[in-house]
């Protein structure tokens, strides 16, 4: 843009400068308008010089952030097996899936510009994208929910570890790659529906193929007020979806919910119902003000990485 610029008032030097060679100047006219002339040609040229320097290193600098970014995901994609995660097999049928109300968010709050993977279809647009989503029935059942409650109390009980994840200091998250009936429903029943989902929601063309998603990780998480441990601060995920399930009744606790930045207060779903978002919108765990809250969250990545996460 800069040289585009220079460009121009080295056009405009030589408007001025034809405009009096030819206007029947005298020699000292002309003479006085070729040296003007040569001194515009040189600061653009030398400018522009400088720019293009500038533009060159800025060009190396998003190279290597580009090839970083894509050896970080490759190593996602292969350690999403090493840790139990399998491929899907089957996709449940759409109309299997419960029925799901969309947020529109102004795109800027993914914070990827024209690179967002949800705005690909119009990536200089200004309108609002349907970036969040909650379904109007449940997606787990109330069995399948106090499932993953009695694993996840039973390795707390048993003085199992933590997930080692970040924010972790305001509530316990397990990782589900530690709880094995949790895995294993969540490879062969869980994550289908979760993709199919996703793939309902958002669609091909932003998130890929739904039976090409992989779980990055999966957490599932205890806010207890009792202990002090209410809340997670706000935060983007380093995935590309995440989806957030309550597991246990709302009865059992006040406050709570998933406060999202872009809305400006908190989406509290009853349980088993999934919330869906893109894992660029700064959000964060609602405090509880009483009880126990419990969430499944899962992290869902591409297998091929969209073009906004490359940047």
């Amino acid at each position: 843009m800069a040289c585009i610029l220079i460009c121009l008032h080295l056009c405009a030097a030589l408007r001025t400068s034809i405009s009096v060679c030819t206007s029947g100047a005298d020699t000292a006219q002309r003479r006085r308008a070729s040296c003007h002339l040569s001194a515009a040609a040189a600061a653009a040229a030398a400018s522009c010089q400088t720019h293009l320097g500038d533009t060159k290193q800025l060009l190396a600098n998003e190279w290597l952030s580009l090839r970083r970014n894509l050896a970080a995901h490759a190593r996602d994609v292969s350690q999403s097996p090493q840790l139990g995660y399998t491929r899907i097999k089957l996709l449940p049928p759409v109309a299997e899936l419960p029925p799901v109300t969309g947020y529109e968010v102004d795109r800027r709050a993914t914070g990827m510009g024209s690179a967002c993977p949800f705005a690909a279809h119009d990536p200089h647009g200004t309108s609002p994208l349907p970036l969040l989503f909650q379904t109007e029935a449940p997606l787990f059942s109330e069995q399948e929910c106090q499932a993953i409650i009695d694993e996840g109390t039973a390795h707390i009980r048993g003085g199992g570890a933590g997930s080692g994840f970040t924010l972790a200091d305001t509530n316990r998250n397990l990782a589900v790659a530690s709880l094995p009936l949790t895995l294993a429903w969540l490879n062969n029943v869980g994550m289908p529906r979760v993709a199919a989902l996703a793939g309902k929601c958002f669609g091909e063309w932003a998130i890929g193929p739904a039976k090409d998603l992989l779980i990055y990780r999966a957490l599932v998480v205890q806010y207890e007020y009792a202990a002090g441990l209410t809340h997670q601060k706000v935060h983007r995920d380093g995935a590309l979806v995440t989806c957030v399930v309550p597991l246990n009744d709302m009865s059992e606790y006040t406050g709570g919910g998933t406060y999202m930045e872009s809305l400006g207060s908190a989406v509290v779903l009853p349980r088993g119902h999934a919330l869906m978002q893109a894992s660029a919108l700064r959000h964060a765990g609602h405090a509880i003000a009483s009880g126990q809250r419990w969430v499944l969250v899962l992290f869902i990545i591409a297998e091929q990485m969209k073009c906004g996460e490359c940047l």
